[in-house]
């Protein structure tokens, strides 16, 4: 990726990032990034037992993943290598929301991730 489309794309991620959170650090859910990462925080919430502060960090660690991919999709629009680029970022979901989560919490986390994927 050459210099002007990287900062393009940085350019591109801040005002997306900007553009879905509020004066107060909440997540927009007027805005369909911040709608669809509140609506994976409330499924983990639900699903693994989350307090509220874990929930809006999960739920704000979601939206930058989802924004780092747009990003991606922006920058290397009819690139093959597009999927890897992708697949690296989603890699990084298990790093970013394991310090947030319990020993327990993450472990189920491990398994409805597994049995998600492999449509079980």
């Amino acid at each position: 990726m050459n210099s002007n489309n990287y900062k393009r794309g940085m350019l591109l991620w801040i005002v997306i990032a900007a553009s879905c959170l509020t004066a107060s650090g909440q997540v927009d859910t007027t805005n369909p990034s911040g709608l669809n990462a509140w609506r994976v925080g409330q499924k983990m919430r639900d699903t693994l037992g989350l307090n509220s502060e874990q929930t809006q960090s999960l739920t704000r660690l979601t939206l930058v993943l989802q924004n780092r991919k747009t990003t991606v999709w922006y920058n290397y629009q009819g690139i093959d290598s597009v999927r890897f680029y992708v697949q690296t970022l989603e890699n990084k979901r298990d790093s970013l929301y394991r310090p947030v989560l319990t020993e327990q919490q993450y472990n189920l986390y491990l398994q409805k991730k597994s049995s998600l994927i492999s449509g079980h």
